[in-house]
């Protein structure tokens, strides 16, 4: 009698529990520690690369940067697998070059317009981009130092696969004027400049060329770096005092440092009192008659 009893509390115990505590809803399962993959879509990073555009004066240096990061997503719909669709997330940045004191080479850097047209390649050999349609992003100012901005279209939502033979994406410039420190004004060319970076899935490294150059420009192209070099100009004076300037504070300190430890050291004897009897007589010293 005593075990029909145990059983009877025991399913009894179950059936509350069971019914008191609600059962969970899944909503994502989980492939990592850190990755959820959501029951209505995923987004994949196809590829991805990084590329710089510089920016020299004829005496070979450095003034201005562009920095830009690109990748290639794909947005899957899990219960609509025939519906997905590529992006192209682009972030880009300018820079300006700085002396060994910190100071930027250049006042500022002005354009009429600077626009971003994402382009890719299909399997169907086809070439696509967006010159005809409008640009991505789009700026008409100063390019403020340390300026960053970014953008993340949708290229197509009828792909034939998930990868695509090559993406990239093209910059425009027109009108960009770089004014130095010594207050006079280059305009790096007269006709629109045009940058296009393009990665192969089948190449590690993206390729960098200017469509229409201007015959007064020169550029160098390699791996993840462009060099436009701009036929007039020169920052050498602002970069040689900086860096005597530099170089001498640096001798100061090292110098100091080296006297402070002597003298703490009991290797060498210093006397301030020359200093403090210059400070004295100074703030003695009678304020003159107007």
């Amino acid at each position: 009698m005593m075990p029909r009893r145990r059983v009877l509390i025991l399913f009894v115990v179950i059936l509350l529990t069971i019914t008191a505590v609600p059962p969970s809803r899944v909503t994502a399962a989980r492939t990592g520690p850190n990755r959820t993959i959501n029951p209505s879509g995923q987004i994949f990073k196809i590829d991805e690369f990084t590329y710089r555009v510089a920016f020299k004066l004829s005496d070979g240096v450095e003034v201005l940067l562009l920095r830009g990061a690109f990748e290639l997503l794909y947005y899957y719909q899990h219960h609509h697998p025939t519906i997905s669709k590529h992006h192209i997330s682009a972030t880009f940045g300018f820079y300006y070059a700085k002396s060994a004191l910190g100071r930027t080479l250049i006042r500022s850097a002005e354009v009429d317009r600077v626009a971003f047209y994402p382009m890719w390649s299909s399997f169907n050999g086809q070439t696509y981009d967006w010159l005809d349609t409008g640009p991505a992003l789009q700026l008409n100012d100063t390019l403020v130092d340390g300026q960053m901005i970014g953008t993340r279209p949708m290229i197509t939502n009828k792909p034939l696969s998930r990868y695509l033979p090559s993406f990239g994406g093209i910059f425009v410039f027109e009108g960009l004027t770089i004014r130095l420190r010594d207050g006079s004004s280059i305009q790096v060319s007269e006709s629109p400049i045009i940058i296009e970076l393009e990665k192969e899935s089948s190449k590690k490294n993206p390729e960098g060329s200017i469509e229409g150059m201007n015959a007064n420009l020169s550029y160098e192209s390699s791996a993840r770096l462009m060099t436009l070099t701009i036929p007039s100009g020169s920052a050498t004076g602002i970069i040689t005092a900086d860096m005597l300037i530099a170089v001498s504070l640096a001798g100061i300190g090292i110098a100091g440092l080296v006297v402070f430890i002597l003298h703490r050291t009991n290797r060498i004897q210093v006397s301030l009192d020359w200093i403090r009897e210059t400070v004295q007589s100074n703030r003695q010293e009678p304020e003159p008659d107007e």
